[in-house]
């Protein structure tokens, strides 16, 4: 409900309520807010928004009042938490100075005689507040800091504990108008702060924590930093006697007190860590401390090492240090679950499933060492700890060692490669992985060997003479379908990524590509799978003319069959395997020629518009038509072809085909190709059309040489041509082609 929603009657009742003497209304309102019937629960919360937006200022006195002289616990607990959520920021400035000299002096009346605690401590954040917004006004609060100091020297928790929350509490933007207006009490809070991180209090020693990063500003010049040292050493053995205390619930607000402080001034604890990782890696590693203890430790190290400013010093640490810090994220890589919806094709979740949100922290930690500690530090540690994983009996240990060099290499490649024989054991771990009794491990080896890395590239530079054969013996085994669809993912990765001269070289193309025809026809093969595999065959012969003819008689009977199945990108993948059979295979494509252009018409006319890859497909089969036009015009009507061809440009969506079929219609133009122009041009006026929407293009459907010819063939036409043949196609055209055409030949119209 909005606040000009608020009925005129609401509003007077908010008005009575809040204005009486009498504090029952309110007491009622608070028992409707945790009423189990919904209709009194809805309408006090909508009485509060409305006291909220209608009179702010008043609903915050009333509650200070309920606060400080209802006898009721309950009463009291309900208008501080009310309070709370009332935003200081938005009713101190609307109030009359004197009214809040006269506040200021109640909530320091309520901090002294509230006695229950959990009312106290959320009194002490409304309290922080006000001074935060005191002290943003360039206004002083000076018996505030006076009361706190008084009571951080006293030896009674309660005390204590309230100057600490209420420092701890103090918000960002005035930590450092406060701390200079505390300056000349530094000693003393020093020594106040000190003994409350020795309290055997651990209410009071928690709270100690808070108020210590808070003040970070009031120990930051050279006076304070050796002050600064001895808190945080206590703070951290604060923690140790916490663990040993078994407080563990204690000791785990204290970690996170530090790691706000890693995030508020990572620079101040350079000096301390040698011993703050050393600390936090005894905790991680401890049998006896909770989960959610050994969590914060680990969250601890982590933040400490995103932290830019401490990244250097990171770098510095002690062998044994490094050692601990990346056995974390190891530990981490290990939570990966063998879920059986994994080997279930068709899950949401993909290749993902079982991945925990363990196992994924694992890798963005295993990341962020790399990048901080560098590739000359993590990599001859991870290379050490590498066989102890690889010899693992359990699968998980296996797969966390092949995603570890995955990660690893993102960042230390080129350590991986130059340093020792490293490149080698990667090698031959990935091998021997390949055959891994366990499917996930094998489908981590072979997603490895497609991972865009300097590592990955040299692998395929300097060992495919063992890795391709490695690659194609596996193509054909029967397996998982997620692991089959991997195996050619691997594999069209490698040939996409090896020169032409390096592809005929050191791969026997006849195996693989009856292994890739198998995998077509076999019935158990994914949509992907299928697809992948057509890749493979479309890179592979369109690099090798040779191995084209001989195997494109095999294939086409497959790809004219998938060419139309339901399968976008099977459709896309299979019209283009029959455009590169078109252009190189010779006379093998002949007899098919009359079974493709029926075929070809279908995906050329009737795309699904909604579909990219259905538009893609049909250029491709304009393409396709162009080949069988140009390599095979001997067996076909070209009268009727090539006009047909012509009907569908330009093509638009795939731009790769774009540049070579208008292209390859420039060539045609410029030999005045007979079935082009037609008996009589009659089919001038497409030709022009075609031109000048290329033209308008730029470089997106033309290379830049072939909008040059189109230019150049404009012109010609311009000059060759008679008026009686040129002012009709002039007066056909729209305007924007119009000005396309002026601005192309210019003073030729």
């Amino acid at each position: 409900m909005e606040s000009s929603q608020f009925s005129e009657q609401l509003q007077i009742q908010a008005c009575e309520i809040l204005s009486s003497n009498d504090v029952k209304p309110m007491e009622n309102l608070f028992s409707f807010l945790f009423s189990p019937q919904e209709r009194r629960r809805t309408h006090a919360y909508n009485l509060l928004r409305c006291s909220k937006d209608h009179f702010l200022c008043l609903l915050f006195l009333k509650l200070l009042y309920l606060l400080r002289f209802s006898s009721k616990i309950d009463t009291r607990a309900n208008s501080v938490l009310v309070l709370s959520c009332v935003k200081v920021q938005n009713v101190w400035p609307k109030l009359l100075p004197q009214v809040q000299v006269n506040l200021k002096i109640q909530f320091l009346d309520c901090l002294r005689r509230e006695d229950f605690m959990p009312v106290l401590r959320i009194l002490c954040g409304v309290v922080s507040d006000i001074a935060g917004e005191v002290y943003k006004g360039q206004d002083q609060w000076q018996e505030l800091l006076d009361f706190l100091g008084r009571s951080l020297a006293l030896e009674n928790d309660k005390f204590q504990e309230t100057a600490l929350l209420v420092f701890a509490y103090i918000p960002c933007h005035c930590r450092r108008s406060i701390c200079k207006a505390l300056l000349p009490r530094i000693g003393l809070l020093h020594g106040g702060l000190f003994r409350a991180l020795a309290s055997k209090n651990v209410d009071v020693k928690i709270a100690a924590f808070g108020a210590v990063i808070s003040l970070l500003p009031l120990f930051s010049g050279s006076l304070g930093r050796d002050w600064f040292n001895d808190l945080l050493r206590e703070m951290i053995m604060g923690i140790f006697d916490l663990l040993k205390a078994e407080k563990e619930e204690y000791a785990q607000k204290g970690l996170k007190e530090l790691i706000y402080l890693v995030m508020e001034a990572p620079q101040i604890l350079r000096p301390h860590l040698n011993n703050l990782v050393s600390y936090m890696l005894q905790i991680t590693e401890s049998r006896i401390h909770k989960d959610e203890t050994k969590h914060c430790a680990v969250q601890f190290l982590m933040t400490m090492i995103e932290a830019k400013d401490l990244a250097p010093a990171m770098r510095m640490l002690p062998f044994e240090c490094m050692v601990g810090l990346f056995i974390l994220p190891m530990r981490m890589l290990l939570g990966i679950q063998d879920d059986v919806a994994w080997y279930e094709m068709g899950n949401i979740e993909g290749d993902n499933v079982g991945k925990t949100d363990t196992y994924n922290y694992g890798i963005k930690c295993l990341n962020q060492m790399s990048i901080v500690l560098g590739g000359k530090n993590i990599v001859p540690i991870a290379f050490k700890f590498l066989p102890v994983y690889m010899d693992a009996l359990e699968w998980q240990g296996r797969h966390a060692g092949i995603t570890m060099l995955g990660v690893i290499s993102k960042e230390c490649s080129d350590e991986m490669i130059m340093l020792e024989d490293y490149l080698q054991q990667a090698v031959t771990i990935i091998l021997t992985s390949f055959q891994d009794s366990h499917p996930r491990v094998c489908w981590a080896a072979f997603h490895f060997m497609q991972l865009p890395t300097v590592l990955v590239g040299a692998i395929q530079i300097l060992h495919h003479p063992r890795i391709v054969p490695a690659l194609v013996a596996t193509l054909d085994k029967k397996q998982n379908p997620r692991l089959e669809e991997e195996v050619a993912s691997a594999l069209f990765f490698f040939v996409k990524c090896m020169s032409q001269g390096c592809l005929i070289m050191c791969m026997d193309l006849d195996i693989v590509l009856r292994k890739l025809l198998a995998l077509l026809l076999g019935n158990n093969g994914t949509d992907r799978c299928r697809s992948i595999a057509l890749c493979t065959f479309n890179t592979i012969v369109k690099q090798s003319s040779e191995a084209c003819v001989k195997h494109c008689a095999m294939y086409l009977p497959v790809l004219l069959e998938t060419c139309t199945d339901q399968n976008s990108e099977l459709r896309k993948e299979a019209t283009f395997g029959i455009r590169i059979c078109a252009e190189f295979g010779g006379s093998q494509f002949k007899p098919f020629i009359k079974s493709a252009l029926s075929k070809l018409n279908v995906v050329m006319a009737y795309p699904n518009r909604s579909c990219i890859e259905d538009l893609k497909a049909s250029d491709i089969a304009v393409s396709a038509i162009g080949k069988i036009c140009e390599f095979h015009r001997d067996i076909i009507n070209a009268t009727k072809l090539v006009p047909t061809w012509l009907s569908f440009l330009p093509i638009k969506e795939d731009l790769t085909e774009a540049k070579s079929v208008h292209e390859q219609l420039c060539s045609m133009v410029e030999r005045l190709d007979r079935e082009l122009f037609g008996p009589s041009c009659e089919h001038l006026y497409k030709i022009v059309v075609a031109f000048l929407e290329v033209i308008s293009q730029g470089s997106n459907l033309a290379t830049a040489h072939t909008a040059r010819r189109m230019i150049d063939l404009l012109k010609q036409i311009w000059r060759i041509f008679p008026q009686t043949v040129l002012n009709p196609i002039l007066f056909s055209l729209n305007a924007k082609q119009q000005e396309v055409l002026a601005n192309v030949v210019g003073f030729f119209i």
